[in-house]
């Protein structure tokens, strides 16, 4: 599986690698553990891992997620998804859509897909998040999957904590979230004041129509519908056809997500009223991975990545290793006439 790699270095080699790219976890293990094994080495060892992985991907996040306790102070459980993009290879695409989508300089961008599931407290505050990324495809399927494998369970357990849906407005989104039957769907409210801020473009005093407004949405009861009027005010006002179209964009918004805009009472309840957390985990899981400059990725090698970066972003590393490791015992052959290179020593 990899050289001559023993599996505690493996062990570290593949937690490295969910945090840097080859040459760099080249470079640590050299320093600190007298180890070099070539880049293309630990490319392999990341696959291999992958690769073992996903024949037992359902039964070992099944068995995880029936070891973890979840956390004594939580009171509600919130359930995010958000997309974040990715540059692939010139030639790679996700099944089910078209290749011919390069952007400047021959770039493929695509967007990738990563989901939250988040205790809070009754304050509000987070007490602990799981995650998950998954490379471009199309409708965020399998992320889609991931989120219902892991919050149903939850609500079987225990049905006395509060369900909360939070996304930005994004139609697929909540065309998803809103067929899961959660109690409580909360429209990101920096997305909110985002076009909050396009509408006051064209109020007479921008900044001051904004700031008060902002707060009357997020501080006062009803605070939604009073923006909306707001809005059709500056839009019965506008004095031109273009300023028109922009106002009736922002008011459509608000109007379709009027119902997910009940920040005062969302946020007395102790509920979140923002995405940040989706937000931290796109950062975390593929920005600060797999956007460095110049990486282009094929689907199978990034999702390799953001795989084992899930297990160490959740705390779920260590159990999903060893049981990695026992079906890659199980794989190995009966008798010894195979590569030394796919061996995994377990020697220290």
């Amino acid at each position: 599986m990899a050289g001559t790699l023993t599996r505690p270095a493996a062990r570290i080699a593949t937690h490295a690698l969910a945090e840097c790219t080859p040459r760099t976890t080249r470079k640590i293990l050299d320093r600190f553990g007298g180890m070099t094994p070539s880049v293309s080495t630990l490319q392999r060892l990341a696959d291999s891992i992958h690769g073992t992985y996903q024949g037992i991907e359902e039964e070992v996040l099944s068995e995880a997620r029936s070891r973890e306790a979840i956390p004594k102070e939580a009171t509600s459980v919130s359930v995010s998804l958000d997309g974040v993009m990715v540059n692939l290879r010139k030639d790679e695409h996700p099944v089910g859509t078209e290749k011919d989508s390069e952007g400047p300089a021959g770039a493929n961008w695509r967007e990738a897909a990563c989901g939250a599931i988040t205790f809070h407290d009754r304050t509000g505050r987070k007490l602990r998040t799981i995650s998950s990324g998954q490379m471009p495809e199309r409708n965020k399927l399998k992320l889609k999957r991931w989120l219902v494998d892991e919050f149903e369970p939850l609500m079987q357990e225990r049905p006395d904590l509060t369900y909360v849906a939070v996304a930005d407005g994004a139609p697929d989104n909540w065309g998803f979230l809103s067929s899961q039957n959660l109690d409580v769907e909360v429209l990101d409210f920096y997305h909110a004041s985002t076009h909050l801020r396009k509408a006051s473009a064209h109020a007479l005093s921008p900044e001051i129509w904004f700031a008060k407004w902002k707060d009357i949405l997020q501080h006062e009861r009803g605070g939604a519908e009073r923006v909306i009027d707001a809005i059709r005010g500056l839009c019965s006002r506008a004095s031109t056809e273009t300023a028109q179209k922009e106002l009736k964009v922002e008011l459509n918004y608000f109007r379709s997500n009027r119902y997910r805009m009940n920040y005062r009472d969302i946020k007395q309840r102790g509920l979140p009223i923002g995405s940040g957390i989706i937000e931290a985990v796109n950062k975390t899981h593929v920005g600060e991975r797999l956007k460095k400059s110049g990486m282009r990725w094929s689907i199978s090698g990034g999702q390799g990545i953001l795989t084992i970066r899930s297990w160490v972003k959740s705390d779920r590393f260590d159990f999903i290793w060893s049981r990695v490791m026992a079906e890659f015992d199980n794989r190995m052959p009966v008798n010894d006439n195979h590569e030394p290179n796919q061996k995994m020593h377990k020697a220290a």
